[in-house]
């Protein structure tokens, strides 16, 4: 949803509700997972950079870097959309809005023919802004520029100490207590993406099976042949901080909303 959509919803929102009490909610950090939890010694696990657990100030830092590297055509700007949630309170409503993402498009240096896009999931300022997943898109429109998949994966799992597992054109990086790790017998769907999750259910949800602490997948469209790739897709998924996190923000802004009910007691009129 973009800026102007969600400016658009508070406005109808106000509107159909203007005759009650609109409070927004004071943040307070909370929770603070540590960076690189469940991250194998010695092996960092990014895209470009950006990190799980990254701050909302680093990660913007740090993509708009990436977007200002010499050489680069911007197709479009850095640019955030906020997560807005309202909560209903006797006689009003508690507003609770952050940055919940930020992405931007590019054409990348020296190869101008070579599309990227970056986006990056945050948590809630309750457990600390921090980036949950990152997902980076990047499309080859010269044949003669489509990388060669098997060197793709080969230098990640350089980088990543780790081998991935194949399901049809997905290659996923899986860790689990920091370690690399497979399910047996698994399937695409044996571990989910959870950055996303945007409820007290999903966030429950989200790595289950306690095995997909985190998943880095690479999501191929084949070229000009079964080794190049057309376009591809890294999705970084850190699932249990996303657990942690998500659950420690809706229930900060239950307490919060119990906080205001009890705290809203005006004095008796004179009768």
């Amino acid at each position: 949803m973009t800026k102007r959509s969600l400016m658009a919803v508070t406005a109808i929102f106000l509107t159909a509700t203007g005759a009650q009490a609109q409070q927004t909610m004071q943040w307070k950090q909370v929770l603070n997972v540590q960076k690189h939890l469940n991250q194998p010694q010695g092996v960092s696990i990014d895209i470009l950079g950006i990190e799980p657990g990254d701050t909302y100030e680093d990660a913007k830092a740090k993509l708009e870097k990436i977007a200002a590297e010499p050489g680069s055509q911007e197709i479009s700007p850095v640019r955030e959309t906020k997560n807005i949630f309202r909560l209903q309170t006797p006689g009003g409503f508690l507003t609770a809005e952050y940055v919940g993402s930020m992405q931007m498009e590019r054409r990348l240096p020296e190869h101008p023919r070579v599309q990227e896009g970056i986006r990056i999931l945050f948590s809630a300022p309750s457990s600390g802004h921090q980036v949950l997943g990152v997902v980076r898109n990047l499309t080859y429109y010269e044949q003669n520029e489509q990388p060669r998949v098997s060197e793709t994966l080969a230098r990640l799992s350089e980088k990543l100490k780790a081998q991935p597992q194949q399901f049809d054109t997905t290659f996923r990086y899986q860790f689990d207590n920091g370690r690399a790790f497979a399910t047996p017998g698994a399937n695409i769907l044996s571990c989910k993406i959870n950055m996303s999750a945007n409820s007290p259910d999903a966030a429950r949800n989200a790595n289950n099976t306690g095995v997909c602490d985190i998943i880095l997948d690479v999501g191929v469209e084949f070229g000009i042949s079964k080794d190049h790739a057309k376009s591809l897709r890294f999705t970084l998924s850190d699932n249990e901080r996303a657990r942690q996190n998500v659950s420690a923000d809706f229930k900060y802004f239950s307490e919060y909303a119990r906080g205001v009910q009890t705290q809203s007691q005006g004095t008796a009129p004179k009768l």
